[in-house]
């Protein structure tokens, strides 16, 4: 096991993470409250992201040819700086990833999922 005091970076999960499926305690990494507003009556799971091991929030991307923004929507607000400045660069990398030709690139962290 690693070292409690290891940092956890924050980390984007995909809809249908197998780290949030598979667990018959998921409390490990999502709270009951958090996983209710991330699992649609439907049964699609939102994409999340991590933040010291924990989901604490959900994300989606909106993409044309030419743009990608990532619309980062934290459960908790406000969300701390560190925090915000952690996710916007981990935000970067995946547009990269996911939208590697596109000439523009933003990431916006909401106040809230709800807002």
């Amino acid at each position: 096991f690693p070292d409690p005091e290891a940092p956890a970076p924050v980390r984007f999960l995909p809809g249908f993470e197998n780290a949030l499926l598979s667990h018959a305690d998921r409390t490990r990494i999502v709270s009951d409250a958090h996983r209710k507003r991330m699992w649609k009556v439907n049964g699609l799971v939102d994409p999340s992201f991590l933040v010291d091991g924990y989901v604490a929030g959900t994300w989606k991307v909106s993409q044309t040819k030419r743009e990608a923004l990532l619309d980062i929507a934290p459960f908790d607000a406000p969300v701390p700086h560190a925090v915000q400045a952690e996710l916007e660069a981990e935000g970067h990398r995946l547009l990269v990833f996911l939208a590697p030709d596109t000439v523009g690139r933003g990431v916006f962290v909401g106040d809230s999922v709800d807002a």
